[in-house]
């Protein structure tokens, strides 16, 4: 399919499916949160409420034919959240989308899941299922430790797990 980019304020394009190339005749901005996360293609919206469309949204609404309603959210499938190609979005819940997120910027040992215990010296794997902290193992590599994070991951989180 091809694709039609979008530019957006500081800089920033985004990727939509030609399919949907007159949403780029709108004015896109890029949308960036405070705690330093990936921008999002945003407008504001002048049917308020909600005071602000995304563009992801928008167009998971059009290949879903209806509304997002409350609970559901837009998953990147391959995290880059501009690329609003259709073959990146899907249907998720809160819950589904933060087992899709990156790890976290301030993790030391580069790897998702996986955290230094000081008390033993050695690597700690650990997940989160349900709210609550899931401890997986003590091991002497990060690497080891990731490889056991990456399978709870596929157990517990399927098609939603996401390693890096």
């Amino acid at each position: 399919m091809q694709v039609t980019e979008i530019k957006l304020t500081r800089g920033y394009v985004t990727l939509i499916d030609n399919c949907d190339a007159d949403l780029a005749a709108l004015k896109w901005m890029a949308r960036t949160r405070p705690n330093g996360a990936d921008p999002y293609a945003s407008r504001a919206n002048p049917n308020r409420p909600p005071a602000t469309l995304h563009l992801h949204r928008l167009i998971l609404a059009r290949i879903l034919g209806r509304e997002l309603c409350a609970g559901e959210v837009c998953d990147h499938i391959n995290g880059n959240t501009l690329d609003n190609r259709r073959s990146n979005l899907r249907l998720a819940t809160v819950a589904e989308n933060r087992r899709n997120s990156r790890r976290f910027k301030n993790n030391t040992t580069g790897y998702k899941g996986v955290s230094f215990s000081k008390l033993h010296q050695k690597f700690e794997a650990h997940i989160r299922v349900n709210y609550k902290l899931v401890h997986l193992g003590l091991f002497e590599t990060a690497e080891e430790a990731h490889e056991a994070y990456k399978q709870a991951a596929t157990k517990y989180f399927g098609e939603y797990a996401r390693f890096e």
